[in-house]
């Protein structure tokens, strides 16, 4: 069931809506007093009670039991499920009959139920003011007699003086960030453009410095080299290769056995006559070299 709060259709303007929602119940209780009821305040505008249990008066009179539910609500109207709560508490108290009285309007709906189970009676608006009579005038501001369910969705928060002087002292820090903005960003913007002319005259520099130095050419590729030194094998001349090969003669002491025997070092020659024969045979060599390599002898 929905317990959307509506307002009322006309709001009565009298003293019964100045009471308060006690004395609403006290008066009604008189009321049925003296209709010849015997009447058990069991509400919470009577003594120290929390909470009613749905009921605010109990009615007796020749053996009959009713249930009493009063709203003083004068700007809102007490919606269905008011009607069907009493319902259910009527059955739950073994009562005859129960009924819902309010200083205000019913909405559509709760009448419609109210009329589909007779036990239970809906007084309301000028009804109950013409039960009570005439109400001196209550000097007192109205009260807010909407259900707590909707005032208490409703309050607004108590300022306190601190939290008044809060947007001032938010503005005034705002004024301060802008302050300090403004003085810093010159400076920052002036050190930015230094470290660009900089970083912009070391570039050129550099690019200066390349330009100047000298650039190295390989007449061909080094593979085209070593293929073209592996190809061809060097010229060497006659003259050159026999001063290059021809040994130097050193003399040396001979090299003999612990028992003295002189023991052969290999055929290096040693003696004049034996480098005399060596060349020789190194001239023969040369010409059959040469008679094969006809390069040797255009050197």
């Amino acid at each position: 069931m929905s317990r959307r709060w509506k307002p009322v259709r006309s709001r009565w303007s009298d003293p019964l809506t100045q009471v308060r929602w006690d004395d609403f119940e006290r008066r009604v209780a008189d009321y049925y007093r003296g209709q010849g009821y015997r009447v058990d305040h069991s509400g919470t505008g009577v003594g120290y009670a929390m909470a009613d249990g749905g009921i605010d008066l109990k009615l007796y009179r020749d053996g009959e039991y009713i249930v009493v539910q009063c709203k003083h609500w004068n700007t809102g109207q007490v919606p269905h499920n008011a009607v069907h709560e009493l319902i259910g508490v009527m059955h739950t108290e073994g009562a005859q009959r129960a009924i819902l009285i309010s200083s205000g309007e019913f909405t559509d709906h709760a009448m419609r139920s109210a009329a589909k189970f007779m036990p239970i009676q809906l007084i309301g608006g000028a009804e109950i003011r013409s039960m009570l009579g005439p109400i001196p005038e209550v000097d007192m501001p109205p009260l807010d007699d909407r259900p707590s369910w909707v005032t208490a969705g409703r309050k607004r928060p108590r300022v306190s003086a601190s939290a008044s002087g809060t947007p001032i002292i938010a503005l005034l820090a705002v004024v301060a960030v802008l302050l300090i903005s403004y003085l810093s960003i010159p400076r920052v913007l002036d050190n930015m453009g230094k470290s660009i002319i900089q970083s912009t005259s070391q570039g050129v520099a550099n690019a200066r410095a390349d330009a100047a130095a000298p650039t190295r050419h390989f007449a061909t590729r080094p593979s085209d080299y070593y293929s073209s030194r592996l190809a061809t094998p060097p010229a060497v001349s006659h003259q050159s290769y026999a001063n290059m090969t021809r040994p130097i003669a050193t003399s040396r002491p001979p090299i003999t056995r612990p028992d003295g025997t002189p023991v052969s070092t290999g055929s290096t020659p040693t003696s004049d006559a034996d480098i005399a024969n060596w060349q020789a045979e190194n001239a023969k060599a040369m010409k059959i070299l040469e008679k094969t390599t006809p390069e040797l002898g255009t050197q």
